[in-house]
């Protein structure tokens, strides 16, 4: 499990919780991620991760996505990186 994330810079620990109604958060004013337990399996967590992920960006960048859109891209990288392991490794080294 991921406990923190650096976004453009600033800081974000992410916590694992049982949460009710939502599988995770983004609270950008506290610079924090929060996952749910209950809602999402193990499998499913860095799943909702990268969507916390796309919503600090897409704070931080002033983009005002559509959350539709923002859903439709993490599912789409989250797809890539999976059927792809060593993509993440040769985005950061070139290698």
């Amino acid at each position: 499990m991921i406990k923190k994330i650096r976004i453009l810079g600033i800081d974000y620990p992410v916590t694992y919780v049982d949460m009710c109604g939502n599988v995770g958060q983004c609270h950008n004013l506290e610079t924090k991620i929060v996952i749910d337990t209950a809602q999402n399996s193990e499998q499913h967590q860095p799943c909702v991760l990268l969507h916390e992920i796309i919503e600090a960006l897409d704070y931080r960048l002033e983009l005002k996505l559509d959350h539709n859109v923002l859903t439709s891209l993490e599912s789409g990288l989250y797809q890539v990186f999976r059927d792809n392991p060593g993509l993440a490794k040769y985005i950061i080294t070139g290698k």
